[in-house]
């Protein structure tokens, strides 16, 4: 019931307010719907695609430091109907957010395909060729005169001026066969979901999905890149950077959650054998890290209790950091509170074999869940960055019932983890241009190439061991190795013609380049 007004208070909402603009993922087995205020499926995560049920309600990233002086900085935004931590666009270091211009530039998501970049890849110089809307809008440059960074959405810079022109051969970087881009900042206004103080964040997320309709994992999962860019003057320590979901196997009452730390994963699953929209074989879902290993997973229910939703920033953060509402410890065993033995992971046993400690064998009753999966602490220095790359997996074991697929989920997100380690991905995409500062200090030789070059020092003289990546311009690894100087020589021949990108490490100091082999 609560649900059902939430959804008529957001309609409300927007007749006073600026709507949101919103694209569907749907390139796979599943439709999930992204908003430009960075609010992840806002009730459309359904899966499979035209049925009717779904199995997440909302998602959305939370981030609480402290600075210098020990204050907590807090961004934790929920629905966003009843308050706001996260607004559309970019940070503006001139606070140009409620500007005609910002308004009509970024107050959208940009959603494209792999067979769209390819053909304009194909085309792009033919007579008569037309740039599809979907490329000539990708935002890659930000605008300096509204305070914007000059580099955004990653793309290809065909010629190297450090201008997105899509005319001239440059197209956007994306992971997928299809993929939504949005930015968000914490600066805008005032925070009125968390009652946190700004952190000065930009957030630059990527939703993408393959289409691999004979791959049952990859056909039912959702991948999502998230880059935080500290852009504020303010250095941060005991960071935490969590995704917060109220997960829904179809009816949102009757639902049981889980951890798996040894895949770094949480899940729902239905706490009965038969469900309202998804009858009686219901699925369970999960979300996973694909990058990071779990610190802290919380679980917390639709109430006012200290095992209830967050109202403060404070209790925000406590539950990113693994603690209660009214900040005492996450116990072993029953609901997780008043026990003698302290745990970071809720619920970390198997519900299908009834091992260790469970919903299940706890007797608990089910309801209306929402969790918290978190990573940290870290610092986050000024200009600093974060990345991190989670994974939506989906599972439904039609031959068995509610807990045996969740058993089937955790054997679908190892092969959704197997897979996301074979793209050799980094996690910050790569732009043409772009995130990592590709500076003067390294030589190399020849560039262009045919594929054999070396690496000399113009001005730096490096010192005992180097350590050398190569990436390709999706940010694969091609090359990897470490080297007592660095002129050793590095062999591209085998792979196409286009540009790479060089990484050296060295006494604590990184230096990137970039290389054109033209084999």
């Amino acid at each position: 019931m609560l649900k059902k007004l939430l959804i008529i208070f957001a309609l409300c909402y927007s007749q006073v307010s600026l709507a949101q603009t919103s694209a569907l993922l749907d390139t796979n087995s599943i439709s999930a719907k992204i908003r430009s205020d960075g609010g992840l499926f806002d009730g459309q995560f359904e899966v499979p695609k035209g049925s009717g049920a779904h199995s997440i309600y909302f998602g959305n990233i939370w981030l609480g430091g402290k600075n210098s002086t020990g204050q907590l900085h807090m961004a934790g935004q929920t629905y966003g109907t009843t308050g706001k931590d996260f607004f559309y666009g970019p940070y503006s270091s001139t606070a140009s957010y409620s500007s005609a211009q910002y308004v009509g530039t970024y107050n959208r998501v940009w959603k494209i395909s792999k067979s769209t970049i390819d053909f304009h890849k194909a085309n792009y110089m033919n007579v008569g060729y037309v740039v599809p809307a979907s490329i000539s809008s990708w935002t890659g440059n930000g605008n300096a005169t509204l305070g914007i960074a000059p580099v955004l959405a990653p793309y290809f810079d065909a010629n190297f001026n450090s201008t997105y022109d899509p005319a001239n051969g440059d197209y956007p970087i994306i992971r997928g066969d299809q993929a939504i881009f949005y930015m968000v900042n914490d600066d805008k206004q005032l925070h009125t979901s968390s009652g946190g103080t700004k952190l000065g964040v930009e957030i630059q997320g990527m939703a993408y999905s393959f289409d691999r309709p004979a791959d049952s994992a990859l056909s039912k999962t959702v991948f999502l890149n998230i880059k935080i860019i500290n852009r504020s003057a303010a250095a941060y320590d005991s960071v935490f950077l969590g995704l917060w979901t109220d997960m829904d196997i179809g009816g949102d009452s009757d639902d049981y959650v889980g951890s798996d730390s040894s895949l770094n994963m949480y899940y729902t699953y239905n706490g009965v054998a038969t469900d309202s929209k998804y009858g009686n074989r219901p699925p369970a879902q999960g979300s996973v890290l694909l990058n990071y290993p779990m610190s802290k997973f919380v679980y917390f229910n639709n109430d006012t209790t200290v095992q209830g939703d967050p109202k403060t920033a404070e209790q925000y953060y406590q539950y990113l950091t693994g603690r209660w509402r009214d900040n005492s410890p996450i116990t072993y065993g029953g609901t997780g509170i008043g026990g003698f033995a302290t745990t970071n992971f809720m619920f970390s046993g198997d519900p299908a074999s009834n091992q260790g400690w469970t919903e299940v064998g706890s007797s608990n009753t089910p309801g209306d869940r929402r969790g918290v999966m978190s990573v940290g602490p870290f610092s986050l220095a000024a200009g600093g960055q974060l990345c991190i790359d989670l994974g939506f997996p989906f599972a439904c074991d039609y031959n068995g019932n509610n807990l045996t697929s969740v058993s089937l989920l955790k054997q679908r997100t190892q092969s959704v983890k197997s897979f996301y380690t074979a793209q050799n991905y980094q996690c910050n995409l790569f732009a043409g241009t772009d995130d990592v500062n590709y500076n003067n200090s390294l030589t190399i030789y020849p560039n262009p190439t045919t594929g054999k070059f070396r690496i000399a020092s113009k001005d730096i003289g490096f010192e005992g061991n180097c350590s050398v990546k190569v990436f390709n311009i999706l940010g694969e690894t091609l090359v990897s190795k470490n080297v007592f100087i660095a002129n050793d020589e590095f062999d591209l021949s085998q792979q196409k013609a286009g540009i790479y990108f060089i990484e050296l490490k060295n006494n604590g100091k990184v230096y990137n380049a970039k290389i054109v082999v033209a084999n």
